[in-house]
């Protein structure tokens, strides 16, 4: 499922650069209100794969000090999430809980959110896909060394990106509970990427732009389609938009 959130601001700035922090507050108060909270217990209580991605879309930005100064007073976030247990339905229902609520920022702001769009979906039934990634929502390549707790991130820039972006997608793949034999077909290049530098909950991490080939089950590819690909797509990374399809 795929929808559009439309929100205004009281005036046309954000107080902060790291702006998805905002937007994942908004997330997690809008699933806190519906249903009881308990939305926000699935989602949130542990360390569960979220099989969601979003991207927030400003007018005319721009990027001054700690802030970003806008053309007009409204910004529009695209919300995707994989239809499993109906969790696009769920979300859907949640942000109405904030429609035409006023959320306060930092220096006298506040946001609200004004409508909700649904987006048709384009249906996959090939086993090759092209995809782009979305505006506001690169693709993060990671590497996470769970013993020392740290994280190396790579660009297309790297040898080892295509080796790191199949890995990564084979991680996520088998998280979602796709079976290993289906797993182990996962494959994936970059076509014409772009590094991206971008400033996330306070570090500056590595992501990209740009075009990717993917092959895979047709129902992993509507997976991935669906509700992102690769790291952080919780906090505003990994969405992609379906560029073409083929049997290979």
């Amino acid at each position: 499922m795929k929808f559009q959130l439309t929100f205004s601001l009281d005036k046309p700035e954000i107080p902060t650069k790291d702006y998805r922090r905002i937007f994942a507050s908004i997330i997690k108060n809008a699933l806190s209100r519906y249903m009881d909270g308990q939305l926000f217990e699935k989602f949130y209580k542990d360390t569960k794969q979220k099989d969601f991605t979003w991207s927030v879309i400003f007018n005319k930005p721009e990027f001054s000090g700690e802030g970003i100064k806008l053309g007009k007073n409204e910004i529009k976030m695209i919300f995707s999430t994989y239809d499993r247990e109906n969790t696009g339905y769920f979300m859907y229902s949640a942000f109405l809980k904030l429609l035409n609520k006023s959320l306060p920022l930092d220096n006298g702001n506040a946001i609200h959110l004004l409508s909700i769009k649904q987006f048709n979906q384009k249906i996959i039934d090939k086993n090759s896909c092209i995809f782009k990634t979305v505006t506001g929502a690169p693709i993060v390549v990671r590497e996470h060394n769970r013993e020392d707790n740290t994280d190396k991130y790579y660009t297309s820039f790297n040898d080892e990106f295509d080796f790191e972006l199949t890995e990564g997608l084979k991680r996520q793949a088998v998280l979602a509970g796709f079976s290993q034999s289906d797993v182990n077909e996962i494959s994936a290049k970059a076509i014409n990427c772009n590094k991206n530098v971008v400033y996330n909950y306070g570090a500056y991490i590595d992501a990209n732009t740009g075009f990717i080939e993917i092959s895979a089950k047709p129902y992993i590819l509507q997976y991935f389609y669906q509700a992102g690909i690769l790291a952080h797509r919780s906090i505003g990374f990994g969405m992609i938009d379906l560029i073409a399809q083929k049997n290979i």
